[in-house]
């Protein structure tokens, strides 16, 4: 394969991952090696010449700065994995980790966060196989102490997922016999993005209605729902920031799923720049950072 790696969908199997603390949030690493069909690594040539598995790369925030679980991004990583939720450090077992077997990978180029004028290559989505369609050396960040992380987070990953139990698809061990081996470029949308804050309302412009908001994940997937239309395109780091930044200021410290409606729509008001939610507009638009 060459090594020059386009944007695009592609299949690829987990590998090893890592859960750690950093910038007080909880972090999951996972490492994927891009494949074929029926499971063969890609490679590409190194710098002494010899042929290496391509590696791409996903990172995750479970536990906001906040101390709070991102529901959302747990929800995801369920739905194309066998993790249940309750754990992070299911995914330090290896064995489990090659458990997952063949899953479809979205690789998109984006700037770098610490500087723009840079652009880096990695894993924007995770799906499921079927969904939409290494370089040797790199090293897997240690994974924290287990006892500490699970003394301080435990309890909150179990309260979120603990009494949820799921039905785990059983993933097909490659593509359907017909289907191009290489992988290949979709059009189709990926998983819904996290929505970001709207540019300020300009001065005299009344604010737009609201609609109604029910309790709990109902709530929060017509509001997710809604900003994931109107911030097509926008870094997904970016967009679970100021998503979680929006939930931490108008949730009174509950976690999502037990969020109110009124709740919501303060949180959908203030991201869709339909109201003030809590504080006046004045023309600038606010960064939770």
């Amino acid at each position: 394969m060459a090594n020059n790696i386009q944007d695009g969908v592609y299949n690829a199997m987990p590998t090893v991952a890592a859960v750690y603390e950093k910038n007080d949030a909880l972090k999951l690493e996972i490492h994927f090696t891009l494949c074929d069909g029926d499971g063969n690594a890609y490679t590409q040539t190194g710098s002494d010449g010899n042929e290496y598995p391509i590696e791409k790369y996903k990172y995750y925030n479970l536990v906001n700065a906040q101390g709070a679980v991102n529901t959302k991004v747990v929800e995801s990583i369920c739905a194309w994995s066998k993790w249940d939720g309750t754990d992070p450090f299911w995914w330090t077992d290896v064995a489990n980790v090659d458990a997952i077997g063949m899953v479809e990978v979205t690789l998109e180029t984006e700037p770098a966060f610490n500087d723009p004028s840079k652009t880096y290559q990695n894993i924007k989505w995770v799906n499921e196989l079927g969904h939409s369609a290494k370089f040797s050396g790199a090293k897997i960040t240690e994974s924290g102490d287990k006892a500490s992380i699970m003394a301080k987070y435990g309890a909150k990953f179990k309260a979120a997922f603990g009494g949820k139990p799921r039905a785990i698809a059983q993933k097909p061990a490659q593509r359907p016999q017909g289907a191009s081996a290489l992988p290949a470029r979709k059009t189709a949308a990926p998983a819904p993005k996290a929505p970001v804050a709207a540019p300020a309302r300009p001065h005299g412009v009344a604010p737009a209605a609201q609609p109604a908001y029910s309790d709990g994940t109902a709530g929060a997937n017509a509001v997710w729902d809604a900003f994931s239309d109107a911030n097509k395109g926008v870094p997904n780091r970016d967009l679970e920031e100021r998503w979680f930044a929006a939930i931490d200021k108008h949730s009174d410290g509950k976690d999502q799923a037990d969020m109110t409606g009124e709740q919501w729509a303060a949180v959908a008001a203030e991201l869709l720049g339909g109201g003030d939610a809590g504080g006046a507009d004045d023309g600038d638009n606010d960064m939770p950072f």
